[in-house]
């Protein structure tokens, strides 16, 4: 059946499946003798074709605990890894077992886990379908950083340890013991990003051990240097096992901690802990504590070396009581809780001396520095997490831990690089922008400070935004940038060292917070009264002007279009008069959405964006996130006009800024790579539209996890793609996937849930299963009529299948006056060409199949064929339906006609 359009798209107005590997259509399944076990494949090189639906490309290792393989899924067209367990010691209760902790790991979602696709079995073994990690294991990583014995520096090491333990404690969380963590089980990608690999099943593999000198198999002495998990023996690699563990007992998360602090001995000290050749040496030099000497000139900082003693503790009750309190105790430098600073002052009266005042002065500097830099992680201690986790669990978001533990982390990273910063900052002293510079970093806690006042009041609303929310903060090193910095500190209040000023400006970067965690309602109620408060103060016009622009913006989030205009012009007024362009160019970047997206009012959009892009450059913003902002609203414009061309341009303009100003795996790239994906579809680069697809659904999941409720457009979108591509059993599974996303988080009535719908249908027309689709598309046509009006242009998407699929099930009159309708839709106002097309085509059609207007018909079908053949690349399927159909009447007419006389 020729395809009638694209289904439609899920848009993304704000801006892995892997790219296809051409690998893997050239390569050729190895044949495999049919007799041949599973346990001999395990330990020979070859490897079956297909395990589940997945295509086995390549073996990438094998262990005691199996065989892993790099594979392609052709359903999610992705590259991953396929992990399959050995469990063939004859007892059916430990596949049982390995199973239900398996499916337990495919609940487990954090950025600092190797994700767990899919659970299954495969000819009596259990596998893993997981993510598939491009770079090294830890052990690699650390390999090319100790060199000839030279101890590296000690933070790399500990940054991507701390992050491989948060993995740990999301684990436990989870009720996951990892039982055999160590350097190869930890991942480094290309990205930076550190997961935890292979969880839990080994200790499901065999039966405990009860004497491990009696079990150690011939040479076990050598194993000590061995990588791989012993085989035979004890389960996991002794070097890195708690002593309860090498004498098979039963074992919890304290096992855990013993094995991270050998790992992390060995990263930051160059050698494990603990003297032994064998299994019972090793244990013994472990309850005895025999420490191997260190390295000369190899040291660990003291809190460091004291929080992995206890981790090293023979009897777990003495090692910390859990992951996250070792993790606490690691980042707890005492440099950054000195505050010596009254007692170097009079240490200094006392020395007297010029050389040890000047020395004393250095040493001041050096604390305040220090204590300066301490601020973000002051803020954000323990009590703030407690209370940020605790509010977010309370919300009742379904995937409350999950959310919890990528702001988290989000959070950490940004307090760290901001404290690096300002220690920068205040160290440089670097000419008249310096106090500009520390200002600046200094404002940005303020926007901490909000996010963390709106996260320890999450609503659901709140707690789907966390992580949107959290990196949101402003990139610590934009205080670097002089022009923009310059532009700002001479815009700034010029009594920015009153203390009323400086409350209003921390009330204005509270609701900036609540702004980006969706909290539209109380920033409404409070801005008001504090834009009242500012005037009758007389305090600083672009205070007000900030005032009316959160305001504005507040409106526009909660669709009182009206309103939010009229305060976005007057903020645009108050900031442009004041010389505050940073703020007149927000006000004139989110006019031009509201106005070009929101209202369909496109030229006086135009003005704003030209209004927009001045403001931009003479704030020193240009190439900065609001300027990414801009392009993308321009791509939107450019895209709903059916211009594809200059909307691929302004999304990739807004791509390219966006990875330069926050970094190549923001949350905000996932959603242009998206919009992208979506104009490359209108353009028929499905190749091109699949990695940027890719690409932008592994960013979504990196960033906000498989069950945030924005994951329905990436599913919606996806399975237009594949629709395209011809799998209407993908896509069919893509947009169900995406409808029940909707429906538990947005409910029946919502437009996004018609889009659905709509979706749904068009894979039953695929597919011939027109009964259903016809129901799919009555029910998308009640839910947006209901919701949107009888005249929004959504319609004639529906209205035009609907009518289609009527006519073909017999109602050729209720078919033909629907797509009468969705035509008189489309030629109201904007749209584009493709789709206008489309509906002519299907009303042309239908005009000649009753016979009574087929000249008209005629018509609209050849005017449908002009528009298809002026781009052909994105219509070749209309394009080829259309010649064939016209092709057919030709014939059909030429078999009607008399014949002509004999000469």
């Amino acid at each position: 059946m020729a395809r009638p359009e694209p289904a439609q798209t899920r848009r993304s107005d704000d801006g892995d499946t892997r790219p296809s590997d051409p690998l893997l259509s050239a390569e050729q399944p190895t044949t495999r003798p049919a007799d041949l076990s599973t346990r001999e494949r395990w330990e020979t090189r070859d490897r079956p074709e297909r395990i589940g639906r997945f295509v086995v490309v390549d073996r990438l290792g094998a262990g005691g605990m199996g065989v892993v393989y790099s594979a392609y899924d052709s359903v999610l067209d992705r590259r991953v890894a396929l992990k399959l367990v050995r469990g063939d010691r004859g007892d059916p209760a430990i596949q049982v077992r390995m199973l239900r902790e398996a499916q337990a790991l495919a609940r487990l979602s954090h950025p600092n886990v190797v994700q767990v696709y899919e659970v299954g079995e495969y000819e009596g073994q259990v596998f893993l379908a997981m993510e598939f990690v491009r770079g090294e294991n830890l052990r690699g990583w650390l390999a090319a950083r100790w060199k000839d014995g030279v101890q590296p520096p000690a933070a790399a090491i500990l940054e991507r340890l701390l992050a491989a333990g948060e993995g740990l404690v999301a684990a436990h969380a989870a009720g996951i013991v990892h039982r055999d963590f160590k350097p190869d089980n930890v991942l480094v990608g290309e990205d930076g990003r550190v997961r935890v690999a292979d969880f839990g099943l080994a200790a499901l593999a065999g039966p405990p051990l009860t004497d491990s000198r009696a079990r150690r198999p011939e040479g076990a002495r050598g194993l000590l240097n061995d990588p791989l998990t012993v085989l035979g023996a004890v389960v996991g690699t002794p070097v890195y096992m708690a002593p309860e563990q090498l004498a098979g007992e039963a074992s919890d998360v304290r096992a855990d901690i013993f094995s991270f602090a050998v790992t992390l001995h060995e990263a930051l000290l160059g050698v494990r802990p603990f003297r032994g050749d064998d299994l019972v040496d090793l244990r013994a030099a472990i309850l005895c504590g025999e420490r191997r000497e260190l390295p000369a000139g190899v040291r660990a900082p003291p809190w460091i070396a004291a929080a992995i003693d206890r981790g090293l503790a023979a009897e777990p009750e003495a090692r910390w009581p859990t992951m996250a309190a070792f993790l606490a105790a690691l980042r707890d430098d005492p440099a950054r809780r000195r505050r010596r600073i009254w007692g170097a002052v009079a240490s200094a009266a006392l020395l007297g001396a010029m050389g040890a005042a000047a020395l004393v002065r250095g040493e001041l500097r050096a604390e305040r520095c220090e204590a300066a830099a301490a601020a973000a992680s002051l803020r954000w201690d323990e009590a703030a997490r407690a209370r940020v986790e605790a509010a977010l669990v309370a919300s009742g978001s379904p995937h409350a831990a999950d959310t919890w533990a990528r702001t988290a982390a989000r959070v950490d990273a940004w307090t760290d690089a901001w404290g690096s910063a300002r220690l920068e900052a205040c160290a440089a002293d670097d000419g008249p922008l310096h106090a500009a510079r520390e200002a600046c970093l200094d404002r940005q806690l303020w926007r901490l400070d909000g996010l963390l006042d709106a996260l320890a009041r999450a609503t659901p609303t709140t707690a789907n935004r966390a992580v949107t929310a959290a990196s949101s903060l402003p990139p610590p090193r934009r205080c670097d940038d002089l022009r923009w910095l310059g532009a700002v500190a001479a815009a700034g209040p010029r009594a920015a060292v009153d203390p009323a000023v400086e409350l209003s400006q921390r009330h204005l970067a509270r609701l900036r917070a609540l702004l980006s965690a969706g909290a539209h309602e109380p920033v409404d109620a409070e801005v008001e009264p504090l834009r009242e408060r500012l005037e009758a103060a007389d305090q600083p016009a672009e205070l007000v002007a900030e005032a009316r622009l959160l305001r504005g913006a507040a409106k526009r989030m909660a669709g009182d279009y009206a309103e939010a205009e009229a305060e976005l012009a007057a903020a645009y007024e108050l900031a442009g008069r004041s010389g505050a362009d940073h703020l007149a160019a927000e006000a004139a970047v989110t006019a031009t959405a509201l106005l070009g997206v929101d209202l369909d009012r496109r030229a006086e959009a135009a003005v704003w964006d030209r209004s927009a892009a001045v403001m931009l450059s003479r704030a020193g913003a240009t190439g900065h996130e609001l300027d990414a902002r801009l392009r993308t609203t321009r791509g939107v414009l450019h895209r709903n006009a059916g211009e594809h061309a200059e909307a691929l341009a302004a999304y990739r303009e807004a791509l390219a800024i966006l990875e330069a100003d926050l970094g190549p795996g923001h949350p905000t790239l996932a959603r242009v790579h998206s919009n992208i994906a979506n104009v490359l579809i209108n353009m028929g680069d499905y190749a091109a539209a699949r990695e940027h697809l890719g690409r932008g659904l592994q960013l979504f999941i990196d960033s906000y996890g498989p069950h945030h409720p924005d994951a329905a457009v990436f599913h919606s979108n996806l399975g237009t793609l594949l629709s395209q591509l011809g799998d209407e059993p993908g896509a069919l599974a893509e947009h169900r996937l995406a409808l029940a996303s909707d429906l538990f988080n947005l409910g029946e009535a919502h437009p996004a849930v018609g889009v659905d719908r709509f979706n749904i249908g068009v894979s039953h027309v695929y597919s011939g299963d027109l009964e259903r689709a016809a129901e799919e598309f009555a029910r998308a046509s009640a839910i947006l009529e209901a919701k949107l009006g009888d005249s929004h242009p959504q319609l004639a998407f529906i209205w035009t299948y609907e009518g289609w699929v009527m006519s073909r099930r017999g109602d050729h009159e209720g078919g033909r006056a629907r797509i009468e309708r969705a035509l008189a839709l489309r030629e109201a106002g904007p749209t584009d060409p493709a789709d206008l097309a489309h509906t002519k085509l299907r009303l042309g059609q239908e005009l000649v199949a009753a016979g009574d207007e087929r000249e008209r018909g005629l018509a609209l079908v050849r005017e449908a064929r002009e528009v298809f053949a002026g781009d052909a690349a994105a219509n070749q399927l209309f394009l080829d339906e259309t010649d064939t159909w016209l092709l057919g009447q030709v014939r059909s007419a030429d078999a009607d006609a008399p014949p002509a006389p004999a000469p």
